[in-house]
């Protein structure tokens, strides 16, 4: 019987404590993991978004720097680059599956040439997180282009 209490090793009940404190701790880490998945998300819609933002504030810059753009054939030049009116008077671009972006031209002095235009893109997808929906990705650039007439 002497040899049984001298052995080296655990027995069954400080096996299942272990257990016991791993899992205490494992639940308690646990929801870290998930936040830090969300925040990647949500990091990469932004990402995406700010970057389609930017690439389609580029090409509305472009049309600014070309002189033959006048007030009348900028819709159709907008037209070009896949947007369409909608009854609100703000140009809309659905083209793309993931995100939408919305084009609200102002003209604030039609006398100086200048249209102002706020281009927003708003991603089409809806995450749940705690019974909570996030989906507020979007990203705002406004651009001023030079017109004649």
């Amino acid at each position: 019987m002497n040899n049984l209490k001298n052995r080296l090793g655990m027995s069954l009940i400080e096996l299942i404590i272990a257990m016991a404190i791993f899992g205490m701790i494992m639940v308690s880490i646990f929801p870290a993991f998930i936040i830090l998945n969300l925040t990647n998300i949500v990091s990469k819609e932004n990402v995406s978004a700010n970057y389609l933002a930017q690439y389609t504030s580029e090409e509305l810059y472009q049309l600014g720097q070309d002189d033959t753009l006048t007030l009348g054939d900028f819709p159709v030049r907008l037209n070009g680059l896949g947007f369409y009116i909608d009854g609100s008077g703000n140009f809309i671009n659905n083209s793309d599956p993931d995100y939408s972006q919305i084009l609200t031209v102002q003209y604030d002095n039609p006398e100086t040439g200048f249209i102002r235009l706020i281009l927003v893109v708003e991603s089409k997808h809806n995450y749940i997180y705690n019974s909570n929906t996030i989906n507020d990705y979007r990203s705002q650039i406004e651009t001023i282009i030079a017109v004649g007439d």
